[in-house]
Order: structure tokens, then sequence, then C-alpha cells
């Protein structure tokens, strides 16, 4: 079974990113923040299925897997932190679109010009669907190549 380093995927997460609350965050509070985030893209069902074994270890940081049809251990794990990054990234892009201060500027006064938050909204939502995507076709991609019919080869 192959294990990946926690912060392997976090540095790789970072770099996807441009979010300086995470700065302001205290070690501790942003590992947690991505360990949530790591957790809600490998809940996704069809990422799970490539896997016939994976395991989270929050205390060790480590994950743990082998996939259902291998390429090589480097190819595997290249493949796998991606993955996990862009399903990362959809969880952060779902939390910004959430965000109560984007709902509270779209309740807010008659002054407020609703035209520009409803236009950050739609900009949010179109970043969030577009990393959904990103994610969904990495693993199609994979999938079709490596799968029972082909024998897990190419």
């Amino acid at each position: 079974m192959t294990s990946i380093n926690y912060d392997t995927i976090f540095e790789n997460f970072l770099g996807e990113i441009t979010d300086y609350d995470f700065a302001n965050l205290s070690m501790e509070e942003s590992y947690s923040l991505m360990i949530e985030y790591l957790h809600k893209a490998l809940s996704e069902t069809y990422f799970r299925r490539i896997f016939s074994i994976i395991n989270l270890d929050d205390d060790a940081h480590l994950v743990s897997y082998e996939m259902v049809y291998s390429v090589d251990e480097d190819s595997d794990e290249e493949f796998v932190i991606n993955t996990m990054v862009k399903g990362m990234v959809y969880a952060w892009s779902s939390k910004l679109v959430r965000s109560r201060d984007l709902t509270d500027y779209l309740l807010g006064t008659k002054e407020t010009k609703f035209y520009s938050q409803s236009a950050h909204l739609s900009e949010l939502q179109n970043l969030r669907d577009s990393s959904y995507k990103e994610f969904r076709n990495a693993i199609q991609d994979r999938g079709w190549i490596h799968n029972s019919y082909l024998g897990g080869a190419s």
C-alpha cells in the first residue's frame, strides 16, 4: 500500500489557490481547514471508486491507498495528489459560494448595488463549477484508459 504525506498534498493545494486568509490563520487552524477539504474531496463516490483501498490517518497525516488499476507507483502518486488537490479546490470554492459575508451583501440595504454582488456570486459559482468539472474530468480521463475492459492497462 502506498502512502502520501498530507504536507505534500497541502503544499500543492496552496499552490493552486490564492487565499490570504490562510496566512492569517495559525498552522493548526489552516491544517484543520485543509484536512476538512481533503475529507470532502475523498468523500466523492466518483473519486473513491478508483481505489481498492483508501484510508486517511489524520493523526499521522498520511493517505494510504491502493488503486484498482495501477499504472506504476510514481504515476499513481502524481495522479492521486493532483486529483485530491482538484477536489480540495472544489471544496474550498464551494465554501466561498456559501459565504455568509456574500449573503450579507445580497441582503444589504437599498443603497447596496445588487448587480455587483450578483456578478460576484455568479463568478464564484463559475469558479466552483469549473473546479468540479476539472476534478471529475481528471478521474474520467484516467478511467477511460485504465478500466476492466482494457485489463487495467492502456
